[in-house]
């Protein structure tokens, strides 16, 4: 381990006793923040980035209820087109989109497991994006939908080449 430079101590305290004690920036709030920050954690919902994370996710969920509430009031209708009530240019389809760029090709159960989504919804966005030619349905040797985006031809992780067998050992034989 390398010892640590006495000189660089004393700077970096000084440095940090110099920015001096910076408080919440919500009117009301008498705190201090930690590591200069414009919040304290009781506000921190009042910056800018988590506001727009927050609303992300509230766009994503509605959607996905949304999607729920259709794919349930038309289970078992074989007329009905579950497709046509997803949103190829929601958060959920590009979510899907992405991760199918990143990871490849994976099966349904996977996909749902990884990205938090009902299997309904899952269904629903998958049928959606086949129709207009983004993705890919096939299927691994057990028998699972795998997932595969058009552009790319990797292989499901269950369908994947297995490792090669170890050797077996020779039997001693007694001499």
């Amino acid at each position: 381990m390398r010892p640590i430079d006495r000189a660089f101590l004393i700077e970096l305290a000084q440095a940090k006793r110099s920015t001096g004690t910076r408080f919440c920036e919500v009117p009301a709030c008498t705190q201090t923040t930690r590591e200069g920050k414009p919040f304290c954690p009781d506000h921190v919902d009042h910056n800018p980035y988590v506001q727009d994370i927050l609303e992300h996710l509230a766009v994503r969920e509605d959607e996905e209820d949304r999607a729920k509430r259709e794919a349930i009031r038309l289970r078992g209708n074989p007329r009905s087109k579950l497709r046509d009530f997803a949103d190829l240019d929601g958060p959920t389809a590009k979510m899907l989109i992405q991760y199918l760029e990143i990871h490849g090709a994976k099966t349904m159960e996977r996909l749902a497991r990884d990205l938090q989504l009902d299997d309904d919804v899952l269904n629903m966005f998958v049928r959606a994006l086949v129709n207009a030619n983004r993705v890919d349905l096939d299927y691994t040797k057990r028998g699972s939908q795998v997932v595969r985006l058009l552009n790319q031809p990797e292989k499901a992780e269950d369908s994947a080449p297995k490792p090669k067998p170890k050797a077996k050992r020779k039997p001693k034989h007694p001499t």
